[in-house]
């Protein structure tokens, strides 16, 4: 009578080894699939490859100023937040923390200029026109 549970113990850790050994086989072969395809992908671009485009990201002037602000909001509030002397006021003040990070991170992350500069691309059988 003990020999079945624990075949049927046993049929199961094996049934369960099946199938996460046929998953893992299954991601495996389409992450290499996938891999092809973009490889593919890639040699079809680098084919028609006729510029290169370079973005320089810069801050502006909003956003330094905001990141300066940032910095000294949480200074004052954390001195505050240390000043507090009931539990009320350090809530108050772990809000205020919150809410002053989201609206002066905002123009910290939204302010940057994007430039985008084309050059054109040289290669081998390219001929001055």
């Amino acid at each position: 009578m003990q020999a079945a549970p624990a075949l049927q113990t046993l049929l199961t850790a094996a049934l369960v080894v099946v199938i996460v050994v046929a998953l893992i086989a299954t991601a495996i072969v389409q992450n290499v699939r996938a891999r092809r395809a973009r490889r593919a992908a890639l040699q079809d671009l680098r084919d028609r490859w006729v510029a290169d485009i370079v973005e320089r990201v810069e801050p502006t002037g909003l956003a330094g100023v905001a990141t300066i602000l940032l910095i000294l909001f949480d200074l004052v509030t954390v001195f505050d937040f240390a000043q507090a002397s009931t539990v009320f006021q350090q809530m108050f003040a772990a809000l205020e923390l919150i809410a002053g990070n989201i609206v002066l991170a905002l123009p910290i992350v939204l302010g940057r200029r994007r430039t985008y500069s084309v050059y054109r691309s040289r290669r081998d059988g390219d001929v001055d026109g």
